[in-house]
Formats: structure tokens, C-alpha cells, sequence
């Protein structure tokens, strides 16, 4: 991951995102199993909604706020992603709540999934 500034659109995901998107995915989720307990039991259940981050919103504050291609990022990370001809499963999406875990990683090590999905779903090329 680069530093905890913030990255350009077209970069991976920085920790300022990740930070920001983790955030909200908490305050969102973690009551879903009825206890506030900073713990998303069922990620399966979580569907978090980043608009509210978004910079374009009146009162956003450009410190605490992301573009909407940085929130369209977090959605396609969340996303699965099935085969365009006849809808089979290529690769899951990652858990909302995960963005947090110091082992999240979309541009991770070699040959595992982290180098895998921004290369070919996301078709970021490494600089």
C-alpha cells in the first residue's frame, strides 16, 4: 500500500480510503446482529452505503470525504465478479468490513488474489 496520503484516481486504494470506507462500513453493520459490539458478525448482510462520504455532498468536508471514483472503487472490491458469457463465478468480491484488517491487501503479494484483482478486474497495471 502507499503512505496514508491520498492516492490519485487511478492508483489502488491508500489507507486514507480504506480508512474512511472501513469507518462507515462499522457504523453502518455493526448493530445488524443487535449488539453494538464494534464487530461485523455477518458480512454477508452489511450493504454500506458510501454516498455519504462522497465530496460531492453539500456539507462534505474535503478532509473526510472521497470522490465518487474512489467509492465506485470500494463497491467494485466488494463486488463478485462472474463471467460476462455464461455468469460463473470468477472470483468473490471481498467482505465489507475487511477494508479495516491490517492484512487487506488489492495489490498484494505475488501470485495471490491481492495481484490477481487489480490487475485483471480492475485492469490497473502496475507502475
Amino acid at each position: 500500500m502507499k503512505s496514508t496520503a491520498c492516492c490519485s484516481e487511478t492508483d489502488l486504494p491508500c489507507r486514507r480510503t480504506l480508512a474512511l470506507s472501513d469507518e462507515q462500513v462499522l457504523r453502518q453493520c455493526d448493530e445488524l446482529d443487535g449488539v453494538k459490539d464494534n464487530v461485523i458478525t455477518n458480512p454477508l448482510v452489511c450493504r454500506p452505503e458510501l454516498s455519504i462520504l462522497s465530496c460531492d455532498q453539500p456539507y462534505a468536508n474535503s478532509s473526510s470525504c472521497l470522490s465518487y471514483e474512489k467509492i465506485d472503487r470500494m463497491y467494485r472490491i466488494w463486488a463478485d465478479y462472474h463471467s460476462v458469457t455464461n455468469a460463473e463465478l470468477l472470483f468473490p468480491g471481498f467482505m465489507p468490513g475487511s477494508e479495516g484488517l491490517a492484512a487487506f491487501s488489492v495489490g498484494g503479494s505475488a501470485y495471490g488474489p491481492g495481484m490477481f484483482f487489480p490487475s485483471i478486474l480492475l485492469d490497473i497495471s502496475f507502475r
